[in-house]
């Protein structure tokens, strides 16, 4: 490796990040590699000092100074310029074309992750259709026009595998592969850029589904959830996600009936200085936890009518013993929360990872939209009166299909 090409390699793939990948790749690999964002050439030199003469390697990459410099570097490799995000470069590239020979063995890569001042891009794959951020798009992109034998390996941003508008495109995505998150990177594996990272395989199904049926929670390294534990009562609980921003307050103001407004950085205050229109508001008792950011005590209102921040999560009971049981088993499954809290930015937690734990250790979860009227909330379809006391029952555990 040129000396003078490391610190190109620093800003694409970190050499070590570009080691653990090629590590990960089966042992018995053979035939072509191809990396659709070969950037300054990291993953294909990792893969080849791992195999050497037994794999060949492509590379594409957007910018001709990138790819000009690799062929100058390494002469044996097939590298050419195109932009896989556009059909008709994609059909132009020589590389691209013969990466959709049969004999292509894997596709490695470190898609882009930089949204470049855009909202994302909206998109199609099989039931899915809606914006995803710049990796997914390149992800999907590459993945429904390649069929490597042993699969695609790919760095992507915590953000792009865990974000709530991504797991309806997974579950697609999972009727025709299997995912897993291999390995997670450092956030500081990337100079100039805290970016949560992780090294995930996306491996063709052999006998795929009729249906998809996991999130993507089910592929994160996490413990197995406990067996399904007999209740003795329906444990109703409604999860309530905030959704009024900080800074919209100033807009909001002379709009009507004010009340309290709360944001994560008030969890453990003993007072609330700001107001929000009513009509924003939740009705209490809700116990609070943070939804972005660094995790805080849980805050529990009691009485009234309160405006969530869209930083927060509110749980609320259906009644007394239902609250008394919720402050009891809390804490007990704080530390599992605030692992769960992560991001390509700020840390954060999903809707699906709060309902998921709820749910594991033996709620009966109801989504409940912000500023809405709360519901019924029944443990089983049967039970026409919520205020009754059904039957014992085992509730089924595990993640939540949302």
């Amino acid at each position: 490796m040129q000396r003078d090409r490391v610190r190109v390699d620093d800003y694409y793939t970190p050499v070590w990040a570009a080691e653990a990948l090629a590590n990960v790749l089966p042992a018995s690999l053979a035939g072509a590699v191809l990396d659709p964002a070969v950037g300054g050439g990291a993953l294909l030199e990792a893969v080849e000092m791992r195999f050497g003469g037994e794999v060949s390697l492509l590379g594409i990459d957007v910018s001709e100074d990138a790819v000009r410099q690799l062929r100058n570097a390494h002469s044996e490799w097939s590298v050419s310029t195109a932009d896989l995000l556009r059909a008709s470069s994609r059909a132009a590239s020589r590389v691209w074309r013969a990466a959709r020979r049969d004999d292509l063995a894997a596709v490695v890569m470190n898609p882009p992750f930089s949204y470049r001042g855009n909202g994302g891009a909206i998109i199609e794959y099989l039931g899915f259709r809606g914006r995803v951020a710049p990796s997914m798009h390149f992800l999907t992109e590459v993945v429904r026009s390649l069929n490597p034998s042993e699969g695609f390996f790919a760095i992507m941003p915590d953000g792009a595998l865990d974000a709530e508008r991504h797991q309806d495109l997974w579950q697609q995505l999972m009727l025709d592969y299997d995912v897993e998150r291999l390995l997670r990177l450092s956030n500081s594996s990337f100079r100039g850029a805290r970016v949560s990272t992780s090294i995930v395989r996306l491996q063709p199904r052999r006998n795929p589904p009729t249906v998809a049926t996991a999130p993507i929670a089910a592929f994160a390294n996490v413990s197995p959830p406990p067996k399904p534990q007999p209740m003795s009562y329906c444990r109703c609980i409604e999860v309530v996600r905030g959704r009024v921003p900080l800074h919209s307050l100033p807009s909001l103001a002379g709009t009507g009936t004010t009340v309290p407004f709360i944001h994560t950085t008030e969890l453990e205050s003993t007072t609330l200085v700001r107001s929000a229109p009513e009509r924003l508001a939740d009705i209490a008792p809700l116990l609070l936890i943070s939804r972005v950011g660094k995790w805080r005590t849980p805050r529990l209102i009691e009485v009234g009518h309160i405006v969530l921040s869209d930083c927060l999560f509110g749980i609320r009971p259906r009644d007394n013993a239902t609250l008394g049981d919720l402050i009891t088993t809390l804490p007990t499954l704080a530390s599992d929360l605030e692992r769960r809290m992560r991001g390509t930015g700020a840390p954060y937690l999903t809707l699906a990872d709060v309902t998921s734990v709820l749910r594991d250790a033996g709620w009966h979860v109801h989504i409940i939209k912000a500023s809405g009227t709360p519901g019924d909330c029944c443990c089983d379809s049967s039970i026409l009166d919520c205020g009754a006391s059904p039957q014992p029952q085992m509730l089924e555990a595990g993640p939540s299909g949302l």
